[in-house]
């Protein structure tokens, strides 16, 4: 599915002379546009936000906390199994 369709869109470019629906000094003029489908809307808006790097930081805290768990989980099973090794 398309995101978008190509077409004919009016603008007002800068020229010599105005013309009425136009501010001074520009004129109606045509080009070809991407022009994005509305359904799609959200989707764009969202990868033109700011970077957030409070979100960011809670996203790091919350991996680095649960590699660093697991990290010391597995030492104490480690240290658990060694123990009922050496008994």
């Amino acid at each position: 599915m398309a995101a978008g369709t190509v077409q004919t869109v009016v603008i007002c470019a800068p020229s010599a002379f105005s013309q009425a629906p136009c501010p001074s000094g520009q004129a109606i003029s045509t080009m070809q546009a991407f022009v994005l489908d509305p359904a799609y809307q959200a989707s764009f808006n969202a990868l033109t936000e700011p970077f957030d790097y409070a979100v960011a930081g809670q996203f790091f805290m919350f991996g680095f906390t649960t590699v660093m768990s697991f990290w010391l989980l597995g030492i104490a099973v480690g240290a658990i199994v060694n123990r009922v090794k050496r008994a």
